[in-house]
């Protein structure tokens, strides 16, 4: 009965004035109230020489949640100069700040606590989060590891350390860190989803589905799952269940960008051009999406417009991932129109952008071929 609470402690407050435990649950009660200004205003009232770490818990989450990022930074140099947290307080705190993207402030005060704490887990735990937040992904490994010898079992370390390989460029690490997390949490969710997320990026299907259909049925309206077993369906060419989930997702989801392109993707493939370029066109409207007015275009391309095909196309800029294939199609729709100029220029740079693209040389050696340049065609 927080109206009772409050109603008690003001007028407790007004025969204790300076009663710190009174101004404390006032503050409290206000915050869980979500007014926050009158949180601040009642922590005030204690002198923060004897601030426990509950105040300086609840005047940090407080500051956040009015975005006062300054006094949050004051909060840490104060606290850096007291040390009077433990080491489960430092870490419940510094998982704050670094949700807040405060994560120079959380290393500021996990590194000096690590000196007083050398075998805390939660504090490597923590340094290794905060730096994967700054996307220092070798010095993040390092934390991580050290938390590793401190506990062999830690889940959230395997996480961590599955994390930064993947980010490092290294799927093949960040699938072992996750399959002996499995081993050690076969049900735990958050687990299972990670291992199913990396296996899928190495393409092992035949791993992911009985992980992904387990996630789904524990949790059928989780969208997360339901975008993985989607995206599961469609790899093992199930594109009946695969249009079903990601058409179920959509409900979930109806503003995702790439739901709708992965939809199309799907409707594509099965040769519903008209229902896929709806898809697409949705997406586009979400959100830029390279890769749906790419696929936009190729639907153009393939249904013989070939304007509305160069005006997607062309719409794709060089730092997107789909830039070198849009290039090639750009330059053989080029080359339908009889622009061999631009067609040349436009499929060259598709071959410096991708030397394994078969269709970019072949089409380059046609358009070569057409105007004398036989050693060149042939080369291509």
């Amino acid at each position: 009965k927080t109206d009772r609470a409050l109603w008690a402690y003001n007028n407790a407050a007004l025969l204790a004035p300076t009663n710190s435990e009174v101004q404390y649950q006032l503050a409290l009660l206000y915050a869980e109230s979500r007014n926050f200004a009158k949180a601040l205003a009642h922590l005030k009232n204690i002198p923060k020489a004897s601030w426990r770490a509950e105040e300086f818990y609840l005047a940090t989450t407080s500051y956040l949640a009015l975005d006062q990022k300054n006094e949050v930074r004051d909060l840490v140099w104060t606290l850096n100069a007291t040390a009077i947290l433990d080491d489960a307080q430092i870490a419940a705190l510094s998982s704050v700040l670094i949700k807040h993207d405060l994560a120079d402030e959380a290393i500021s005060l996990l590194k000096g606590s690590t000196q007083r704490f050398p075998e805390s887990l939660s504090l490597h735990l923590q340094l290794g989060d905060a730096y994967s937040r700054k996307k220092l992904w070798q010095v993040a490994e390092e934390q991580y590891l050290a938390a590793i010898r401190i506990d062999a079992n830690s889940i959230l370390t395997l996480r961590g350390l599955a994390k930064t390989a993947q980010a490092s460029g290294d799927p093949e690490k960040a699938l072992a860190y996750l399959v002996q997390a499995k081993k050690i949490a076969p049900d735990d969710s958050a687990v299972l989803y990670d291992f199913a997320v990396a296996a899928f990026r190495m393409n092992l299907i035949i791993d992911v589905l009985p992980v992904a259909e387990g996630l789904y049925k524990k949790n059928p309206d989780e969208p997360a799952y339901i975008h993985l077993l989607a995206v599961s369906k469609f790899r093992s060419d199930q594109k009946e269940d695969a249009e079903k989930l990601l058409r179920r997702y959509l409900q979930v989801r109806p503003r995702d960008s790439l739901g709708h392109y992965l939809l199309g993707i799907t409707l594509y493939s099965v040769k519903r051009f008209s229902e896929a370029r709806r898809e697409f066109e949705q997406s586009q409207s979400i959100g830029p999406n390279p890769d749906s007015e790419y696929m936009l275009g190729v639907i153009a391309e393939a249904e013989g417009d070939r304007d509305t095909a160069v005006r997607w196309l062309q719409r794709i800029k060089p730092d997107c991932g789909c830039y070198p294939a849009a290039q090639t199609l750009l330059g053989v729709v080029y080359a339908q129109q009889n622009n061999s100029a631009a067609a040349r220029t436009t499929l060259e740079r598709a071959t410096q952008l991708n030397p394994r693209d078969l269709r970019a040389h072949y089409q380059l050696g046609l358009l070569l071929s057409k105007t004398g340049e036989k050693e060149k065609a042939q080369a291509m």
